[in-house]
């Protein structure tokens, strides 16, 4: 309250009586001019009647001013209590006194008279409470070792909701069962950490040392699911904690983790994967909580700490559509490390996802697991911030803050949040402060840069200890009994350890309903057929661009996308953006489902796909493919996110086998800020976990003049991603790609590489090199019969203008480049030189190309033309292959070597693009 209105309070309530009524409302006003609007609306509604009914006595006002003031403070406790809670078991988060925590700041003193609750603050069995009573529950609620921060989001009925629960949480302890079940994951959790020391002491394990009470918390979220009928939770973590969990709550035999510990691979022999290190693995389990089962999976993680948390939400989304839930079936959890959560962009994308029609999943339960130290770096270093979950403030999430030893706070916030989520369906933020008892891992010596509180960590009782000798002092358990659980978790281990084998079934991907008809690839380069009959076709292109009755499009659209789309029909001229919606639509017919997202993906960042139409009257939006079925097509335009949403797609991807995911670029290099996405799940997903997935990125690419940032995908980046044997072309392995990358020139292939992906009884991401150029030109088109039955996508395209009898010189090329190099031939009228088209490089086509080099007997030059710098594009990954295959020394023509991908300008790149076609032709 502000110092004015203090000391003029008694001076307004003593002249109450003496103004007209429209004065007093108004004053009544200043007294509460420092209140919510919520509460502010419940008291001028409590005093209403006396002011207009009758003058207030004095003695009114004065309950009037003070149940203001109580309720200013209750306020004040809302707001700030935090920053004087005990949240930090180590005392390095400084406390702040703040001056709306003193009951003087609001003109209230220590009186024992009773002042009426209703309408100000819930103590449960109490209907009225003296002041010093209100200030130590409020003390309680919001300055003891748990605490939250909600007085910021902006629906009142959600600040309503969150006080009362915060505030009920002091009068509502665990009963004597709940507090053993606490302590005994927390011994389990420790009784693993030194089990895995004994045994496999020179092993980075990770371990909950300092956070123990973290496990008690998912578990007590798990629960708290269950009970609210939630069928399925997909967990993400990285990998601090991450084996305790493994081997307790989610039920994983230890004797995998043990297995892993030795050296040895946990991929069955038989499997091509190469797997990962230990604090990688994941679980699927079906876990009984009090008679409820629940199917919970922790997903695989790359030590990117957080990449998995768009993939999460892409395999919650995708689950959620599958059971046509809204989010009371499936739920999303997240354990984060504090420095990381603060620290990786991917977080905030994840978030800024988290409220949008196509990506949102009913709100994720986030944990952040404090150690308070980021491998060496404290807070103060590591973050802006006050606190690490102060992150969750973008999407208006609440903030349970927490101390974590304190089990019993840490169980209780880990229910509101739950509890929270199941109401609001919105993201919630349980930020668990404790420490590592270790370094960054058990082999790391933290001393070296954080002596101070590490003498502390050292010189203290175990959380373990602390909430054991508590539950001593209540008489819930004897001094024998957290030996008896040491000893029994010790046992199981033991035993465990002792049985451990190699595994002998693979990963649950290829189990159940969704994957059972899957395997492992074998031979990617055999051509798959994907043809559809010419009639379908013809129905799917007339549907396409039909439109309810009174649907108002665009005049432009009218004609340049629905008259030519029929037209080019009629004409046997199919563009890429009718391949597109062909490939679509008959995928829709075929009973899949097709979900592309991006920025503007909807019409097309260069305005050629428009698969959604939007009523020029009303604004509102048609998909005419839907009306195909049975599956349907979503069109998701995203936030300007790639890294995020990526990582959503291919989660979906991984989640639904039937669905074709799409991640478009707005341009190629735009998947630059995805990267991790792409080289730690995308590239070795399988590798690494066996978790296949048909993701489809498509990256336009080709150098217009549009200058250094819109020009490349940056295609030698995926090519050397590949894991294509270069030295013997014949490796069976290369018959296994981790990818297929394409740089296709014609609609057809971009139809047939749409529809293989779906076809197949394996799963491979599919990357595009898709062009910009060629979406309208009249030379890029296909003959309705190259996408009829019988056909299927062509790896290599050879020159059906060339005689191969007079063929001197062979060019290889790949990409819209084809059509510069075709067209300046016509021109010249060379008749000796043959351009032979790379569609698909990787796999690398091999009995294609050797096809190709054996038709021109009297070929004596072999070159690879480009329109990349030399360290740019296919050339380098072509080099080493087409060498082995064609006579003589492979040459090399195209742009030189550039830090950059193109120049800057329009005119500096004709230049360049006349020089390298006089090169050609020379």
């Amino acid at each position: 309250m502000p110092e004015e209105s203090r000391n003029n309070e008694t001076e307004i309530c003593n002249h109450f009586t003496k103004q007209e009524v429209p004065k007093r409302r108004k004053m009544m006003h200043r007294v509460f001019s420092n209140v919510s609007q919520r509460r502010y609306c419940y008291l001028t509604r409590r005093y209403s009647t006396s002011i207009h009914s009758h003058e207030p006595t004095a003695s009114q006002l004065n309950n009037m001013s003070k149940n203001a003031n109580v309720l200013r403070m209750i306020e004040g406790f809302r707001k700030y209590g935090h920053l004087q809670a005990d949240l930090d078991p180590l005392g390095l988060l400084t406390k702040q006194n703040v001056p709306q925590l003193h009951p003087s700041y609001y003109c209230l003193n220590d009186s024992q008279e009773k002042v009426d609750l209703d309408g100000l603050l819930a103590i449960p069995s109490q209907r009225s409470a003296s002041i010093p009573d209100i200030i130590s529950h409020l003390q309680k609620s919001y300055c003891g070792s748990m605490t939250a921060q909600f007085t910021g989001i902006g629906d009142p009925a959600v600040q309503a909701w969150f006080a009362e629960r915060v505030e009920s949480a002091p009068s509502t302890p665990l009963n004597a069962d709940e507090k053993k079940k606490v302590l005994d994951r927390m011994i389990q959790c420790e009784t693993f950490d030194h089990f895995m020391q004994k045994k496999f002491g020179s092993v980075k394990r990770y371990g909950m040392e300092g956070l123990e009470s973290a496990a008690a918390g998912l578990e007590a979220v798990l629960e708290e699911c269950a009970a609210e009928g939630v069928t399925d939770v997909i967990i993400t973590m990285a990998h601090r904690g991450r084996l305790n969990l493994l081997a307790g709550l989610l039920q994983l035999p230890p004797d995998r983790i043990f297995w892993k510990s030795k050296g040895n691979s946990e991929i069955p022999e038989g499997v091509h994967a190469v797997g990962d290190v230990l604090s990688h693995l994941g679980q699927s389990a079906t876990i009984d909580f009090n008679g409820k089962k629940m199917n919970v999976t922790l997903i695989q993680n790359p030590s990117h700490l957080e990449a998995a948390d768009p993939v999460a939400m892409g395999k919650v989304r995708a689950r959620q559509t599958r059971m046509k839930d809204d989010g009371s079936k499936v739920v999303c959890v997240m354990l984060h490390g504090d420095a990381a959560f603060t620290g990786q962009g991917v977080v905030t994308e994840t978030f800024g996802l988290s409220k949008l029609a196509g990506y949102r999943v009913g709100g994720t339960i986030h944990l952040v697991c404090n150690n308070q130290i980021g491998f060496t770096t404290s807070p103060e270093n590591g973050r802006s911030t006050r606190y690490a979950a102060d992150i969750g403030k973008l999407v208006d999430a609440p903030l349970l803050h927490v101390n974590a030893e304190s089990p019993e706070e840490v169980i209780k916030s880990c229910k509101i949040a739950t509890q929270y989520r199941e109401k609001f369906r919105g993201d919630v933020v349980v930020d668990i402060i404790g420490y590592r008892r270790h370094g960054h891992n058990e082999l790391d010596e933290p001393s070296f840069t954080q002596p101070g509180p590490y003498v502390n960590i050292r010189s203290r009782p175990t959380a373990i200890q602390l909430y054991a000798k508590q539950l001593q002092t209540e008489g819930i358990i004897d001094a024998e009994y957290v030996n008896q659980i040491k000893a029994k978790e010790e046992s199981r281990l033991d035993a465990s350890f002792k049985s451990m084998k190699q595994p002998t079934s693979s990963d649950d991907h290829f189990k159940g309903d969704r994957w059972s008809s899957f395997k492992q690839c074998q031979d990617a380069t055999a051509p798959v057929p994907t043809g559809v009959k010419a009639e379908l076709l013809n129905e799917i292109a007339q549907v396409s661009v039909q439109l309810p009755s009174g649907f108002e499009i665009h005049s432009r659209l009218q004609k340049g996308f629905i008259q030519a789309r029929l037209e080019a029909m009629k004409k046997d001229q199919i563009d890429w953006a009718t391949a597109e919606s062909l490939a679509f639509g008959s995928l829709l017919k075929e009973g899949y489902d097709v979900r592309i997202s991006g920025q503007d993906v909807g019409r097309g960042t260069f305005s050629h796909r428009h698969v959604t139409l939007v009523d020029q009257k009303n604004g509102k939006k048609v998909i005419p493919l839907n009306e195909l079925g049975p599956g349907r097509l979503e069109p998701v335009n995203s936030s300007l996110s790639e890294a995020g949403v990526m990582g959503f797609e291919y989660g979906y991807s991984v989640e639904c086998p039937k669905t074709l995911c799409i991640w478009e670029a707005q341009f190629g290099d735009f998947a630059n800020s995805a990267q991790i996405i792409i080289d730690t799940f995308i590239t070795c997903g399988e590798s690494k976990w066996l978790k296949q997935s048909g993701l489809v990125i498509m990256l336009p690419h080709g150098y217009d003049g549009a200058g250094p940032e819109h020009s490349s995908g940056r295609v030698e980046r995926f090519l050397q991603m590949s894991d294509n044997d270069a030295v013997d072309l014949h490796n069976e392995r290369n018959k296994r790609p981790n990818f297929r990358v394409i740089n296709p020139t014609t609609p057809a292939n971009i139809f047939h590489a749409l529809r293989r992906q779906m076809t197949t009884d394996y799963r491979l991401p599919l990357i595009i090199m898709g062009p910009k150029t060629l979406l309208r030109s009249a030379k890029a088109v296909s003959k309705l019969s190259e996408l009829s039955e019988g056909s299927h996508f062509t790896p290599v395209i050879g020159d059906s203008q060339a005689d191969p009898q007079s063929v001197k010189r062979v060019v290889f090329i790949s990409g819209k480049y084809y059509y510069d190099v075709e067209q300046e031939r016509q021109k010249r009228d060379v008749r000796d030189m043959a351009i032979v088209r790379i569609e698909e490089l990787a796999p690398f086509p091999l009995k294609e190309i050797q096809s190709q080099v054996a038709k021109y007997k009297g070929a004596t030059t072999f070159q690879v033309v480009q329109d990349e710098p030399q360290n740019s594009g296919a050339w380098m990954y072509l080099q080493p292959r087409l060498s082995q295959l064609v006579p003589g020394q492979l040459q090399y023509i195209g742009r030189p070597p550039c830090a950059a991908t193109a120049v800057g300008n329009g005119p500096e790149h004709k230049r360049e693009s006349a020089e390298l076609m006089e090169r050609i032709f020379a």
